[in-house]
């Protein structure tokens, strides 16, 4: 199971399926994840429900271009794909993105107003984001692995390497 390195797992999904106890555990950690992120820790007001109606769209249209991104009716283990990568791919936005993202936002908007207790318009834009990046790199990531190995791509490909989510 990786937690971090995509071009591992990439390479790997290459050679074939996930074998299903790895499946079992990304799903199960996954959806883990996904439960705790719609706990309301607080209560809820209007920017709520949309953030709430926005993932909903995202998840239906992220999830037709993600099938249509493994090569649609012709696209091999999907669920495989989907599961590992957009696993890996939400540690390291939360990590390298949204934390910095909302630790800046906080920094930004405590110096010039009191903070917000509720849910407003920017976390809004800040939470459509995220889900966009994702399902956008998500998709891209999944793309990749109709390609050439990554042994056999050119040097170009690999351009920016270091900066890629």
């Amino acid at each position: 199971m990786r937690i971090w390195n995509l071009h591992k797992l990439k390479d790997e999904l290459r050679q074939g399926p996930l074998a299903p106890k790895d499946a079992f555990l990304y799903l199960l950690i996954y959806n883990g994840l996904f439960a705790l992120a719609a706990i309301p820790f607080f209560e809820s007001n209007k920017f709520d429900v949309i953030i709430g109606v926005i993932s909903a769209l995202f998840i239906v249209v992220g999830t037709v271009y993600i099938y249509h991104a493994n090569g649609g009716r012709n696209g091999v283990h999907l669920l495989d794909r989907y599961l590992s990568l957009g696993f890996v791919l939400t540690i390291r936005l939360v990590v390298c993105v949204l934390i910095p993202t909302y630790l800046l936002y906080l920094i930004v908007l405590s110096a010039v107003s009191e903070l917000a207790e509720e849910t407003i318009a920017i976390d809004v834009a800040i939470f459509a984001a995220f889900e966009a990046v994702f399902y956008l790199l998500l998709g891209k990531h999944i793309s990749d692995l109709r390609r050439l190995p990554a042994h056999q791509q050119s040097p170009a490909d690999e351009e920016f390497q270091i900066f890629e989510l």
